[in-house]
């Protein structure tokens, strides 16, 4: 909807959520059945020479995953720790609200955000020792978790061939545990950064050379350290484009881990976690019917997809 310089776009979302689990082992059975309200606003104000403003403000939901939610224990790193997961576990709400600036010049676009988020009953993991002074590693939810900061991106091509998109964000975050405990409270000041570079080059050969950093970030009991990696990719068409072959290699330099320092009633734990990142893919693409363009295919949305954070 548009009035005058203004545009406007308001919708709900109602959902209505039931998870059942039967732990077969334990003979123990867990249900949650939750009906949620997803309100969202967005207002643009175009301004004069190719500029304009937007408000948003939003609500979303992130469900804890399998792992999160299942109470089977892992023993295999006995007699350090053992794992498991909270199937009492409530879903995170998270309250948006952000004021944006964008430039659009006649090759490249700038904006700049200043963001809030307010998280209710944040997931988070949680150690401790036990009786027998073996580390126990769950999940919980806590009272609520803050961000707030601001995120400047650019698109830019530095010369015909060569094309950047750069990424940086710069964000206070903070987490209250009193539900819990209340040395389960902690914020620090973070950045995340993130460069990607394509270069257009002669004989149909296009190079993709993206790299990210992630700065230390707060946890409840200490902090996940900075973490940084590089990704390669080159693809080569040919056959009037309707063919190509391309070659990625993921972690370029191996330099993508996990690493967390973790503080609690009587210990303190420091460890390393390293995922198979380093990876080649080589792929081919042919592209059949007119034009090369393959015939558009509905596919159904998965909102419950959610990403896996590991054991950190």
């Amino acid at each position: 909807m548009s009035f005058e310089k203004y545009t406007f776009q308001v919708g709900i979302r109602v959902e209505n959520a039931s998870t059942k689990a039967d732990q077969k082992t334990m003979n123990e059975q867990f249900t949650k059945n939750y009906t949620s309200y997803y309100p969202s606003i967005h207002i643009t104000r175009k301004l004069p020479s190719e500029q304009e403003i937007q408000l948003s403000v939003s609500r979303r939901v992130n469900r804890p995953d399998m792992h999160s939610l299942n109470p089977f224990k892992d023993y295999s790193d006995m007699p350090n720790s053992i794992r498991y997961g909270n199937p009492k576990l409530n879903p995170e709400y998270v309250s948006i609200y952000e004021l944006g600036y964008s430039k659009y010049f006649k090759k490249s676009t700038f904006n700049g955000t200043v963001f809030y988020r307010d998280i209710k009953d944040v997931i988070k993991r949680y150690a401790f020792l036990d009786a027998q002074n073996v580390m126990n590693m769950t999940a919980l939810n806590l009272s609520r978790g803050t961000s707030y900061g601001i995120e400047l991106i650019l698109d830019h091509p530095v010369v015909k061939w060569w094309r950047v998109n750069a990424n940086f964000s710069y964000f206070r975050t903070k987490i209250k545990g009193d539900n819990v405990s209340n040395a389960l409270t902690n914020d620090n000041y973070s950045w995340t950064s993130r460069l990607n570079n394509t270069f257009t080059l002669p004989a149909k050969l296009v190079i993709q050379l993206n790299g990210f950093y992630r700065g230390p970030m707060v946890t409840p009991q200490g902090t996940m350290k900075e973490m940084y990696a590089a990704d390669l990719a080159v693809r080569k068409e040919f056959w009037n484009e309707k063919a190509s072959v391309s070659i990625r290699i993921s972690d370029l330099f191996n330099t993508s881990s996990f690493r967390n320092v973790s503080t609690g009633e009587n210990f303190t734990s420091s460890f390393e976690r390293r995922r198979e990142s380093q990876v080649v893919y080589l792929g081919f693409t042919y592209k059949i019917g007119k034009n090369g363009k393959p015939k558009k295919q509905r596919r159904p949305e998965d909102n419950n997809q959610q990403q896996d954070e590991g054991d950190f």
